[in-house]
């Protein structure tokens, strides 16, 4: 991983965020089952192919793994942020969130913490109160 970090970019982007996808929101009767994926264009090609290898292997492991018999179709976009509004929420988010751990003020993050829904506890020093 300390060659290719790729690797960890990976998992860090997909890991979690997959899994709360087939987790909480595919529905295992519904035959054509879809998600869009879209992510900043930042990647080179080749690490737009693994990136996109890795995220389709994460949602057919973690379908595979309920039993389920369905077929998931997974729209990966690589895209500009400049002009993907949501792209730019997630910005926002992240930003927000380095510059309260970094600095300890929470301006920016007070405005969106009810708003954020999934949570998972990467926080280990505690400087978010969930």
């Amino acid at each position: 991983m300390k060659k290719d970090t790729s690797l960890l970019y990976n998992y860090a982007v997909i890991d979690s965020v997959m899994r709360t996808i087939v987790d909480e929101y595919l529905i295992k009767q519904d035959p054509y089952n879809r998600i869009v994926f879209v992510i900043d264009q930042s990647l080179s090609g080749i690490q737009r192919r693994s990136f996109n290898e890795y995220a389709e292997s994460k949602v057919e492991y973690l379908t595979s793994r309920k039993s389920w018999d369905i077929e998931v179709t997974i729209f990966i976009n690589h895209r500009d942020s400049a002009y993907e509004k949501l792209l730019q929420v997630a910005d926002y988010v992240a930003g927000a969130t380095r510059y309260m751990i970094t600095s300890g003020n929470s301006k920016y993050f007070d405005i969106i913490e009810t708003k954020i829904k999934h949570k998972d506890k990467w926080d280990w020093k505690n400087k978010i109160n969930w």
